[in-house]
């Protein structure tokens, strides 16, 4: 398994890797997924946060598909196919939590709205926040490896990373004191849980 640096870089597709000479070997490389994440200071930034991950978890679900055949490369495609409707709703999210705070906005004479996060928050937790981050994409990395070495089950599969992924956003919402904040991970997880 490979070491993460503690977050995402920008392109966020996984990369699987098949080794023909050694049966079935596969490794999710999360390293070169991963470069120090920015501490999301707001809801939108929580959102796209969300966003790139259902773009990893979409990959790594593509890459596996590519490799397996019959029906286990058909529920890993359909499995991909759900991690886009997931970004579509929480792009839904994101345009209403813009519509409310484009209604206080207009309704308030137009204060500058700054983030519920200040800059030295989000310095003092970054840290917290990367190790937190790339402790649950280890662990997707070590499932996922596992996984694929063993042929699990993809639905199987899904059911470990979904609850890994409900975790994680239930760890990193700890570090938040906003109301605002920790319900923007309550509604990601919600969605991860309805896949």
């Amino acid at each position: 398994m490979t070491q993460a640096k503690n977050s995402f870089n920008s392109d966020y597709n996984s990369t699987v890797v098949y080794n023909e000479m050694d049966s079935r070997n596969y490794s999710t490389k999360s390293a070169e997924l991963m470069e120090p994440l920015a501490f999301p200071r707001s809801v939108e930034e929580i959102y796209n946060l969300g966003i790139s991950l259902q773009y990893y978890i979409g990959g790594i679900y593509l890459k596996l598909a590519n490799t397996s055949k019959g029906e286990q490369k058909k529920n890993y495609s359909q499995m991909a196919l759900a991690q886009l409707n997931v970004k579509k709703t929480i792009l839904q999210l994101i345009n209403e939590n813009l519509n409310e705070k484009l209604t206080y906005f207009y309704n308030n004479g137009g204060p500058i709205i700054n983030p519920p996060v200040s800059e030295r928050e989000a310095k003092e937790l970054s840290g917290f926040f990367n190790r937190i981050a790339a402790n649950y994409l280890n662990q997707i990395d070590a499932i996922v490896t596992m996984a694929a070495k063993r042929n699990t089950d993809a639905d199987e599969l899904k059911n470990e990373i979904d609850n890994i992924i409900v975790h994680m956003y239930g760890s990193l919402s700890n570090l938040y004191q906003h109301d605002d904040l920790k319900q923007a991970f309550h509604n990601m997880a919600e969605l991860v849980g309805q896949l």
